[in-house]
């Protein structure tokens, strides 16, 4: 009977190595599939912190876009004002000279002089300059402000487009003269 038994412990004792070499394995393998899964949460945290960093981005641009489409309305609408009030001016009777602030209206919104006529002499402008001579700042000033009315009505007028405004010349300093 003592052999039996010899028997059966070294079956016992090599199913033991066995169990454990299995157990070994087993535990390198669970080792091997956390550490995919550690790296797996990783690149998951990473996608998601890109995507965030993404969608903040559609989302500043479409704020944006939409900033952008409010601001070109808003220029249509001052050039449509602009252009109204222009109407009004080039087909009133009233003699626009005859004050400074009426004159300063005059010359913001239509100008004095334009450049691109050739029969335009700059003779308006002049009167204007000796009747309301507050000093070189006034008439600068004004022909500053008909220089940014034209660069609006040029922002919204199509390239092929022709108009007196939108094809006047500059001055050697840069500034369109109104």
């Amino acid at each position: 009977m003592g052999e039996l038994l010899n028997g059966q412990v070294e079956r016992l004792m090599a199913r033991t190595v066995d169990a454990e070499d299995e157990v070994r394995r087993l535990r390198a393998r669970v080792a091997e599939l956390t550490e995919r899964a550690e790296t797996a949460e990783q690149i998951v945290q990473a996608r998601d912190e890109i995507l965030g960093e993404w969608l903040g981005k559609v989302e500043r641009a479409a704020e944006v876009e939409r900033r952008a489409d409010a601001a070109e309305a808003a220029v249509q609408r001052v050039q449509q004002a602009i252009d109204w009030l222009a109407g009004i001016l080039a087909t009133s009777a009233r003699d626009w000279s005859t004050s400074h602030d009426l004159a300063l209206i005059y010359g913001v919104i239509l100008g004095w002089h334009d450049p691109s006529d050739p029969d335009d002499d700059g003779g308006a402008l002049g009167e204007i300059k000796a009747l309301f001579a507050h000093g070189p700042g006034f008439i600068d000033r004004m022909q500053e402000h008909r220089a940014t009315v034209r660069a609006l009505a040029a922002a919204g007028t199509p390239a092929d487009a022709t108009s007196d405004d939108a094809s006047a010349g500059e001055t050697e300093a840069g500034k369109t003269p109104g």
